[in-house]
C-alpha cells in the first residue's frame, strides 16, 4: 500500500473525527464510516449532472443528493451547483456525466462522489472525515487524489437555501485498487494470510486478477483488456424488445442493472422482462473472463491457499456456482467487500494516530 503525504488535517476538535472508507468505482461509489454508535453504508451511481438555473424544488434520494460548492479549498467548484447519484440519472437520463465516460474522471469527479453521499445522510454543520480510499495504480495517482479530496468543503445539500455544511477532509492513505476487499475477506476467513491468495475484481468496467502474497501485499495485478459487467449490461441493452420500447435506442443499462439487483428482471416499469437475455448471455460473458483471469494467474494457481471472486460482479445471480467449480468463493457481499475494508484501515489508522 502506498502512503500519501498529504496538508495537514485541520480537524474541528469539538466534533468527532470519522473514519470512512471511499471506494470510488466506475459504476458505484461506496462510501461506509462509522457515526453515532453505528455503521452507515451510501451506495451511488457514479453518475454527476451540473445545474445551470436554480431549481423550484430539491428531490431527495437515498442514492445520490444535491450540493452547491459555496467556498472550500476546491476552487473552481465555488459557485457551481450538481446533483449526483440517482438524482443525476433521473434529471437527464441520457444527457448526464457518468464516471466511467473517461479515466481521468475517477480523480476529477472524486469530490463531486463524497459530497453527495453526504448529502444523503442526517444533517450534520460539521463533518470532520479520515478518509482511506483506493484507486487504480495507487502509486501513480494517489498525490492527484489527495489533492482534489483534501481540505475544507462549505457546501449546501439539497438546495442553496438550506443550512450549510463544513466538510473537512483528511486523506490518511490511498490503498491499491483490491486491499480494502483482502482486508475485509481476511477478517471474514475468506483468506489465509499465511498463504498466497488469488483475487479475481469483477467491476463494472474492469476485470482485474491480483495475486496476493502472505500477509497481503501485491504481487501481481493485471487489468485485463475485455471489460467487466458493463458488457454483460450491452448485451442485454440490445435485445429487440428494449430497443423497440426505447424507440429504436438501446436498452438503459442503469434500468437493467436494477431489474438484476432486484432479482425482478423487469426493466423498469415497463413490464418487460430481460430475464431470458441475461441467462442467454451470462455464461459466454464470465467464460470469457474467468478464463482469461486464470490464465494471467496461472504460475500462482499450484502455490495458493486461497481463491476469490470479489466486486459486483460477484453478486450476480449464476457467479457463485459457476465459479465454485473451480474452486473459488464468490464474496457474498462482494461489491461492499473494498469499501467495508478500506474503512476499517481507516479507523485502525485513525486510532494509532491518536
Amino acid at each position: 500500500m502506498i502512503a500519501t503525504q498529504p496538508k495537514q488535517a485541520d480537524f474541528d476538535q469539538r466534533t468527532p473525527i470519522l473514519a470512512v472508507g471511499v471506494d470510488n468505482g466506475h459504476g458505484l461509489l461506496k462510501v461506509v464510516l462509522d457515526a453515532d454508535f453505528r455503521q452507515m453504508k451510501v451506495r451511488c451511481p457514479s453518475k454527476f449532472k451540473e445545474l445551470r438555473e436554480d431549481l423550484l424544488d430539491y428531490p431527495t434520494s437515498k442514492y445520490g443528493s444535491t450540493f452547491y460548492y459555496r467556498d472550500g479549498d476546491a476552487k473552481e467548484l465555488i459557485g457551481r451547483e450538481f446533483k449526483t447519484g440517482e438524482l443525476a440519472y433521473t434529471t437527464d437520463p441520457y444527457g448526464h456525466t457518468k464516471l466511467s465516460d473517461k479515466a481521468e474522471y475517477k480523480i476529477d469527479y472524486a469530490l463531486h462522489s463524497i459530497l453527495g453521499a453526504l448529502g444523503t445522510l442526517p444533517y450534520r454543520q460539521v463533518w470532520n472525515l479520515y478518509l482511506v480510499a483506493s484507486i487504480h495504480n495507487s502509486k501513480l495517482f494517489a498525490h492527484q487524489l489527495t489533492e482534489v479530496l483534501e481540505g475544507t468543503h462549505v457546501v449546501n445539500f439539497n438546495g442553496k437555501a438550506a443550512s450549510q455544511s463544513i466538510i473537512k477532509l483528511h486523506v490518511g492513505l490511498v490503498a491499491p485498487e483490491g486491499a480494502g476487499s483482502y482486508v475485509y475477506c481476511r477478517h471474514q476467513n475468506l483468506i489465509d494470510p499465511t498463504k498466497i491468495a488469488i483475487a479475481l475484481d469483477f467491476g463494472t468496467g474492469t476485470i482485474i486478477p491480483t495475486v496476493f502474497a502472505p500477509g497481503g501485499s501485491i504481487e501481481y495485478r493485471e487489468v485485463l483488456s475485455v471489460g467487466g459487467c458493463v458488457d454483460l449490461l450491452d448485451e442485454i441493452a440490445r435485445v429487440r424488445e428494449l430497443q423497440i420500447y426505447e424507440g429504436g435506442k438501446l436498452g438503459d443499462i442503469e434500468l437493467i442493472r436494477q431489474g438484476i439487483e432486484n432479482r425482478s428482471f423487469l426493466y423498469g416499469n415497463s413490464g418487460i422482462s430481460f430475464r431470458e437475455a441475461y441467462q442467454r448471455e451470462l455464461m459466454p460473458w464470465l467464460k470469457d473472463r474467468f478464463s482469461l483471469a486464470l490464465k494471467t494467474v496461472q504460475p500462482w494457481r499450484k502455490l495458493a491457499g486461497s481463491f476469490v471472486v470479489w466486486g459486483g460482479g460477484a453478486q450476480l445471480p449464476g457467479v457463485a456456482a459457476a465459479v465454485e467449480k473451480f474452486g473459488f468463493t464468490a464474496v457474498a457481499d462482494g461489491s461492499w467487500a473494498n469499501a467495508l475494508g478500506l474503512q476499517r484501515l481507516a479507523q485502525s489508522r485513525l486510532e494509532r494516530s491518536k
